[in-house]
């Protein structure tokens, strides 16, 4: 009912979850850099956007997400190592050479695929990195 992080995923959330409530808890200038409030200032923003969540739930606005059969899932490594790896599978395709794609059955299986290219990647970390 409630998404909070940056800019980006409250876009995200108004797209494809337009009765959800969105809160922007951070701007990113990078992967390293955000300005973010202060936390007394983070739970009102929260307390905001979970009272006007639970407003749309009680006006019965509220919907199910449904994703799939199947489930298409794109991931945007940091790393191309990573994505090499992960194309490795038979199901994962590149899309360039950061990003790659992959269908699921549904989304559990997607979930058990970025699960395991996550647990990869850490893999291709540590070797690369030694």
């Amino acid at each position: 009912m409630v998404a909070g992080g940056s800019v980006p995923l409250e876009t995200d959330v108004e797209e494809r979850l337009p009765w959800a409530a969105g809160v922007v808890l951070k701007e990113s200038f990078g992967r390293y850099s955000a300005i973010s409030p202060g936390m007394g200032d983070i739970r009102e923003i929260l307390r905001e956007g979970t009272l006007k969540a639970v407003k749309r739930l009680e006006e019965g606005s509220l919907e199910l997400l449904r994703i799939g059969p199947p489930a298409e899932v794109k991931i945007r490594f940091r790393n191309s190592a990573f994505a090499e790896t992960a194309e490795l599978l038979p199901q994962v395709g590149r899309v360039d050479g950061k990003t790659v794609v992959f269908e699921a059955r549904n989304v559990e299986e997607a979930y058990w695929l970025v699960e395991l290219l996550v647990f990869a990647s850490a893999g291709v970390s540590s070797v690369v990195n030694r």
